[in-house]
């Protein structure tokens, strides 16, 4: 759902009109965790993506795209340069949405710490490494993964929620 240009919505709609009453939904959505609001905050993917973009639009004059500009997007875009990908969602915003689509919430928490650390905090891949669908990682990163979960939502790269249909 987070891939639809148009926001998660009308799927979370769908998906609570298919539902029988008393049915269960588990839903999973990118996180707009806090490592990656400060990175949106200080415009960080678009000072280290935009010499990349800006190779293609020159060499195969492909067209420059600014999501971060789009105020079409509701919710923040990645990339927030090029073609659209999908919409990360704070907690509060996920959360907004299940119960606005009129699912009553069971369950919310982070998922993916180590994915999360993978993709936020790994300058280089020096930290933590992906190979054969698994991650690599040293004894240190793991205690230092561990510890940021101590704060939910801090660095996940998704969050789930267990909904139901009242």
């Amino acid at each position: 759902m987070e891939h639809d240009p148009e926001g998660p919505h009308k799927i979370i709609e769908d998906l609570f009109r298919v539902l029988k009453p008393g049915g269960i939904a588990i839903i999973t959505v990118p996180c707009l965790n806090i490592v990656r609001r400060i990175k949106h905050l200080i415009w960080w993917n678009e000072i280290i993506r935009t010499p990349r973009r800006s190779a293609k639009w020159v060499l195969k004059r492909q067209k420059l795209l600014f999501n971060r500009r789009n105020r079409d997007y509701k919710y923040v875009v990645s990339p927030s340069i090029d073609q659209f990908s999908e919409y990360h969602m704070t907690p509060d915003q996920f959360i907004k949405e299940i119960k606005n689509a009129g699912f009553k919430l069971l369950k919310h928490q982070p998922l993916g710490e180590i994915d999360g650390f993978y993709h936020e905090l790994n300058p280089l891949g020096l930290f933590v490494q992906f190979h054969n669908w698994e991650f690599g990682y040293s004894p240190f990163i793991k205690n230092i993964n561990k510890l940021l979960s101590y704060w939910p939502f801090f660095h996940c790269h998704m969050q789930g929620v267990v909904a139901q249909k009242p």
